[in-house]
């Protein structure tokens, strides 16, 4: 599979987008800068998620196998619902009751 960088650009930016979309047509003052708002900390996350963690794997995988195009989705769908699940085990985390005391 070849490289793009046109691929690299745009591929983060389409979920803060539609994100940010959806939230900012919700009835308020100032749709656009609700919009702008909620576009910059997602494409923080989502560049950082892939520059960081989803090329460097990318990268190390290709070594190890060949890549086909259904390959590079699996590893972003399992990288993807890793960070879910961590973000949402730590969220439990802090709501689960504690029954003994914490030093």
């Amino acid at each position: 599979m070849r490289f793009s960088w046109t691929g690299l650009i745009l591929a983060p930016l389409l979920v803060p987008v539609m994100f940010s979309a959806l939230l900012s047509s919700l009835p308020g003052d100032r749709p656009a800068l609700l919009f702008l708002l909620l576009l910059a900390p997602g494409c923080i996350v989502s560049y950082g998620t892939t520059i960081f963690l989803f090329l460097p794997c990318l990268f190390l995988f290709s070594l190890w196998r060949p890549m086909t195009s259904l390959k590079v989705c699996l590893l972003g769908l399992v990288l993807g619902a890793a960070g879910v699940r961590t973000a949402d085990v730590d969220g439990l985390e802090e709501q689960r009751p504690r029954f003994w005391p914490t030093n």
